[in-house]
């Protein structure tokens, strides 16, 4: 929640009304403000003011009421888990509840549920079509963001994949996915803590969900042609798969720090 002052050589906070410095604002800071309103100088100490506030990569990230697991692999910083915000970065409700056609049709951000089930989220976190992807609010917390296509390279050459490999298209490279895979599914090694899950995805034509429990799917935010470079785990694969389908797919999202 903070930010480095180059001037006066001191760490700043980088949203004043931050006051949890968890880089966003929400209800905590506003019960904060309200433990201590109304008090005059000599002032109580600062309701549940940590003692160190540097925060580093494996620590939690709380984003809109909710913890998300961090992990460090090779120098970048991911999340451990999938996103599941209902908002985007400025607060504003990424519009849900659309039927299949209006999925299939729809032309500005949206976001479901798998099968509109709300008991999957703490599991599988959201799907969101690529147009809430590529949205100038942001998906993910202040200082971290959707990852770009270089960010799943960088990833993959960490785990061996040339980079004749990484940068084709389709199923690339040997046992790179097999690594990313959770040990909860078939053949997974979690070797670095992605801890990767087949939490499906919802189709761009017809607006069905589809391959939970056999297929991952992740968004990046790079533009390509005609939709966004994305990234595909399958259970009958070792590989990593890697193209650029429709904006009106759902799939799931990572964030990496910046």
């Amino acid at each position: 929640g903070t930010v480095w002052d180059p001037v006066n050589e001191e760490c700043i906070i980088a949203i004043p009304a931050d006051l949890n410095y968890d880089g966003c604002i929400s209800v905590n800071d506003l019960l904060i403000l309200l433990a201590v309103h109304g008090t005059c100088p000599p002032y109580p100490e600062w309701p549940d003011e940590p003692n160190d506030t540097t925060w580093t990569c494996g620590d939690p990230v709380t984003y809109w009421d909710y913890d998300y697991a961090t992990v460090l692999i090779g120098d970048q910083c991911w999340f451990a888990e999938n996103l599941a915000t209902t908002q985007y970065t400025d607060g504003t409700v990424i519009d849900s509840g659309l039927s299949n056609s209006e999925w299939a049709s729809t032309t500005t951000g949206a976001q479901a549920a798998y099968d509109d089930d709300e008991a999957v989220v703490s599991t599988h976190g959201r799907l969101y079509n690529g147009y809430a992807v590529d949205d100038t609010r942001g998906l993910c917390p202040t200082n971290w963001s959707v990852p770009n296509d270089s960010d799943f390279i960088h990833l993959e050459e960490n785990l061996g994949m040339s980079t004749e490999d990484a940068t084709s298209l389709y199923w690339r490279g040997s046992d790179e996915g097999r690594r990313l895979k959770s040990t909860t599914w078939q053949n997974g090694l979690d070797e670095v803590g992605f801890s990767a899950l087949p939490h499906g995805g919802r189709n761009h034509s017809s607006g069905n969900f589809l391959d939970d429990g056999a297929i991952g799917y992740w968004w990046t935010k790079t533009f390509n042609i005609d939709g966004l470079f994305y990234r595909r785990l399958d259970s009958a694969e070792d590989r990593i798969f890697r193209t650029y389908p429709s904006m009106n797919y759902g799939f799931s999202v990572r964030c990496i720090k910046d």
